[in-house]
């Protein structure tokens, strides 16, 4: 699939495949392939090169980048599942040289190993671990290890996940990210950086036919530091907490 939008083209409510927010200066090619070599395996890729004519908030000139993505999937029986996942990405981005932005050549590379095992009929464990290699003005590796469980008992209106997961990133540059459960219309897709551990606990409750409440309980704990955040945002200590409670009721 090939696009091209000028840099003059302007479309607000545009909706298509492109890199960037906006759907303007960029052209691009995209080439994807999936193929089964074996029952249990289903292999799948894309590769994507696109280009901007103009400068954009990232850059300070024209800029060229390239992404490549393969992932294996592999059903091994009806009870676990896996996929190893690598992804490749380059791009030119806005480095301050002394008194100006130049652009330089910036590259992530994501290595991911994902493994679901269905237990029983009330409960799903999923293990991941992946590593994050960055090259830009310097390079840096970050690494991230999690363990998931969801517990949904057959004859009582619960649904439980929760997780503990260890991080270890040299900055926010080599930074992992995961999906995490949430309360109802919640998206939660944070960034695992620096050096320390994130556990949460998500409950789904319906005492009724038309009564549903969520809570969710989140924890992170540096221990590469005494403070978290700057400004206003600044906590003195090692731990950030969040909670969240949600009922619903229909008429």
């Amino acid at each position: 699939m090939f696009r091209h939008f000028d840099k003059d083209y302007h479309a607000f409510w545009a909706n298509t495949m492109a890199e960037g927010s906006n759907i303007s200066n960029e052209s691009g090619l995209y080439v994807g392939v999936r193929f089964l070599p074996a029952k249990f395996v289903t292999l799948s890729a894309y590769s994507d090169v696109y280009q901007s004519e103009w400068f954009n908030y990232s850059t300070a000139g024209p800029a060229r980048s390239w992404d490549i993505f393969t992932q294996a999937n592999f059903q091994i029986s009806e009870k676990l599942s896996a996929y190893l996942r690598f992804k490749n990405e380059e791009k030119d981005q806005k480095f301050k040289n002394e008194n100006r932005y130049i652009n330089l050549p910036e590259r992530v590379q994501k290595l991911r190993f994902h493994i679901q095992f269905q237990a029983s009929e009330t409960i799903l464990l999923k293990t991941r671990a992946e590593h994050v290699y960055y090259k830009g003005e310097e390079s840096e590796n970050g690494f991230m290890l999690f363990q998931d469980i969801q517990f949904k008992p057959k004859e009582f209106p619960l649904n439980l996940a929760a997780r503990l997961a260890w991080f270890h990133t040299e900055s926010y540059n080599s930074r992992i990210y995961a999906y995490e459960n949430d309360i109802l219309y919640a998206f939660s897709i944070p960034a695992y950086y620096g050096e320390g551990f994130r556990t949460y606990l998500n409950i789904k409750y319906q005492p009724a036919k038309k009564i549903e409440c969520w809570l969710k309980l989140a924890n992170t704990w540096w221990t590469d530091r005494e403070t978290i955040s700057s400004g206003y945002n600044e906590i003195a200590g090692q731990h950030k907490t969040e909670l969240k409670f949600q009922l619903r009721l229909k008429f």
